[in-house]
């Protein structure tokens, strides 16, 4: 059976096929596409984990707020009083059973190259698994932190968890001084 036609209107157009859409065409099989395709498009890559964290947070019912390009931090959530400035890292795939972040700022071809965080630049990080669409939030302040594929599982079940983990771990820092 066909649509009827009315005066004045036209006719439903067919869908375009999905590789004539505006995006980046090189993009489209994300998660699986080379690693020179991953370093070309890495800022959006950056900006999908951003908004994942955003999309938990929102959620969970917090307000995140996006952050100046110039601040060391991504993110500035309220909890209860606290500001807790959050810092966004995205990987794209596992090495060795392991995703693996460093949490460094800057660009490796800017300038000022990369470089560590300064003590207190943000208090929590959202470690994005951009393929798996999970996050591990950690208050764990050391440079390199490694999640275990074998924690995906936990993370889809419990994705709430690390995060109050997280919130607990900041606020008890903070309590000690440190």
């Amino acid at each position: 059976m066909s649509q009827m036609l009315l005066p004045g209107l036209l006719p439903p157009v067919e869908p375009p096929p999905l590789r004539a859409v505006s995006a980046p065409t090189e993009m489209i099989d994300y998660p699986d596409i080379p690693g020179t395709i991953r370093a070309t498009h890495a800022k959006r890559i950056g900006a999908a984990g951003e908004r994942l964290t955003d999309s938990l947070l929102i959620r969970w019912g917090f307000h995140p707020l996006e952050a100046p390009e110039s601040e060391p931090y991504d993110r500035l959530l309220f909890v209860g009083d606290d500001p807790i400035k959050v810092q966004v890292k995205t990987v794209t795939h596992p090495r060795g059973g392991f995703f693996t972040f460093t949490l460094e700022q800057g660009y490796r071809r800017s300038p000022g190259g990369r470089h560590k965080y300064r003590h207190g630049a943000y208090d929590v990080a959202a470690l994005v698994i951009l393929p798996e669409n999970v996050i591990y939030f950690s208050a764990d302040p050391h440079r390199v932190q490694r999640v275990a594929t074998t924690e995906i599982a936990y993370l889809r079940r419990k994705p709430q968890a690390s995060f109050l983990d997280a919130i607990a771990a900041y606020r008890e820092r903070r309590a000690l001084g440190a």
